[in-house]
């Protein structure tokens, strides 16, 4: 047997089938085997059928005999009780053998040169299987003991495959079943769908196509019409163009003509311009950059508008911050608005645009007053208003102390009221940025029996929490909104308003 590392391959070549002949020389053998088989049943086939045939015959002419005989010794068997005791029934019998016996001893003759003529020719049958029983004894021992190793090293490999497969099937069934029976649940639950849906659709043809026939035929007769009447105007436009091509070849002429006649003027012109521009190109340059500096004196979502008048008022009118934040756009919308109330509807629809736009003017800047900023937007936009306006409110009152400490709120308020056209221009961005503290910094408390303001105000959000009407979505927008107009303005971060 080979070592347990040898394959099935190595195995098959290494099997001793015969010391003599390998396994693959058994196929010429068995074919020969075969043909002598044939040629000796093709030569004992006829001995056969003449045995036969004669043994026939011997039966044909005996039965009578045999049967005439047989009758005979059933009517003697039936007289017996009579003649046993009388010579005649022996005599009888004698003469009877004495007929028979001829007879019988030819058919034994007959039988007897029958067999010594096939004796040999059986022995010699016999001889010759036993010869080639002896030479293929052997090889299919040794096919036989070859087989038996094979099986004996493939056995455990077809059991433990066959296990494996038994161990998957068990594994893949109860997933195959449940993967049948999803389909099949998918398909009870499709199936009438798709059946609605084929339905409908043979509805829908059952209506559409007559309609489609008829469209089709309509087109047809309006083709029918159209086709002379598309000729005769390609006809009409021939025609046409056969009577105005020699009147624009004449137009083209003309314009010839009038073009040889003006290009001396067009040159002289152009030399003209080219003496015009080197003369300008030798005056001195401006400087234009000191434009842009006026310009950038503007908050940067306020620059090229015509409105900053409008804007000035409305942000020291009813508080609402417009300097750096929001966009140019709501700025608009908000000076154009139609009074108070329409300004608040217009900041509570652009909400989250005006706080994006709050953290865009805030994203160069890392001072703290801009990372507090982003809290109370972060605050505001999660829904909570209420610490979205009172930490705006703190920043609000923070920057006032940071970057205004000789100056007290009144004054700060006061200077917030100017005329804003008579604010020199480079002051133009912190007084439109100062404007809304007029009404943030208003004075309330809930023991002056007076409401509340309508609007935001630092001081009633400091002293006044509990009270109703103190915080409210709106107040705590324009808070955030005044927060980070104010740091954008008067941090230390020039980057911050570069960004703008």
């Amino acid at each position: 047997m080979a070592c347990e590392s040898e394959t099935v391959t190595d195995l098959l070549v290494a099997a001793d089938y015969s010391a003599d002949a390998p396994p693959q020389s058994l196929a010429p053998q068995f074919r020969a085997f075969a043909e002598g088989q044939r040629q000796v049943a093709s030569v004992l086939a006829p001995q056969f059928r003449a045995f036969a045939e004669g043994q026939r015959q011997v039966a044909s002419v005996l039965a009578p005999q045999f049967r005439a005989f047989a009758e005979g010794q059933r009517q003697v068997a039936s007289v017996l009780p009579s003649l046993r005791s009388s010579g005649a029934f022996a005599e009888g019998q004698r003469q009877v053998a004495s007929v028979l016996a001829p007879q019988f001893r030819a058919f034994a003759e007959g039988q007897r040169q029958v067999a010594s003529v096939l004796a040999p020719q059986f022995r010699a049958f016999a001889e010759g299987q036993r010869q080639v029983a002896s030479v293929l004894a052997p090889q299919f021992r040794a096919f036989a003991e070859g087989q038996r190793q094979v099986a004996s090293v493939l056995a455990p490999q077809f059991r433990a495959f066959a296990e494996g497969q038994r161990q998957v099937a068990s594994v893949l069934a109860p997933q195959f079943r449940a993967f049948a029976e999803g389909q099949r649940q998918v398909a009870s639950v499709l199936a009438p769908q798709f059946r609605a849906f084929a339905e409908d659709q043979r509805q829908v043809a059952s209506v559409l196509a007559p309609q489609f026939r008829a469209f089709a035929e309509d087109q047809r007769q309006v083709a029918s019409v159209l086709a002379p009447q598309f000729r005769a105007f390609a006809e009409d436009q021939r025609q046409v163009a056969s009577v105005l091509a020699p009147q624009f070849r004449a137009f083209a002429e003309d314009q010839r003509q009038v073009a040889s006649v003006l290009a001396p003027q067009f040159r002289a012109f152009a030399e003209d311009q080219r003496q015009v521009a080197s003369v300008l190109v030798r005056l001195p340059k401006i400087d234009l950059r000191w434009i842009e500096a006026l310009d950038r004196l503007i908050p940067s979502n306020l620059r090229g508008l015509r409105q900053l008048g409008a804007v000035a008022s409305t942000a020291l009118d009813e508080g609402l911050p417009l300097s750096w934040i929001p966009r140019r756009e709501i700025v608009v919308a908000l000076v154009e608005a139609d009074g108070p109330r329409a300004r608040r509807l217009i900041l509570s629809e652009f909400r989250n645009d005006i706080l994006d736009d709050c953290e865009a003017a805030l994203a160069a800047s890392g001072h703290e007053l801009a990372v507090q900023c982003r809290f109370a937007i972060s605050a505001l936009r999660h829904g909570h208003f209420a610490p979205a306006q009172s930490h705006a409110a703190n920043i609000v009152d923070s920057i006032v102390h940071a970057f205004a400490p000789s100056v007290s709120r009144s004054q700060l308020v006061e200077r917030s009221r100017r005329d804003f056209n008579e604010v020199p221009l480079r002051l133009a961005a912190p007084y439109l940025t100062l404007r809304p503290l007029d009404r943030a910094f208003v004075q309330w408390r809930p023991s002056s029996g007076k409401p509340p303001p309508t609007h935001f105000a630092r001081h009633p959000t400091a002293h006044a929490v509990g009270h109703p009407g103190v915080f409210d979505p709106t107040h705590a927008l324009i808070a955030v909104m005044l927060a980070v107009s104010l740091t954008v303005q008067f941090a230390p971060s020039a980057a911050a308003r570069a960004a703008g």
